[in-house]
């Protein structure tokens, strides 16, 4: 669904960001959820769930806009970009 390469401002300098949101996949239970895997700043895949596809995806792009937060995220050409950009 979404997929960025960047970099990040952390706090002892600049690091490179790959943002990995999956599609929304329904589990046996009928929930949805995306994958989300965002290194340095998320360093294993999470799981976020959702009543249906488009609650899963909002509450997954509110997830990393939280993990962000007040960081400073750059394009790989060095444009700053907003997590809300990125849809």
């Amino acid at each position: 669904m979404l997929k960025f390469k960047g970099t990040i401002s952390l706090a002892d300098g600049w690091a490179r960001i790959e943002i990995d949101i999956s599609d929304p996949q329904e589990n046996a239970e009928g929930d949805f959820c995306c994958l989300v895997y965002a290194p340095p700043i998320l360093k294993k895949r999470t799981k976020i769930f959702g009543v249906d596809e488009n609650q899963a995806r909002q509450l997954s792009i509110k997830f990393i806009d939280d993990l962000v937060d007040q960081r400073t995220l750059c394009d790989l050409k060095g444009q700053l970009v907003k997590v809300s950009d990125l849809l």
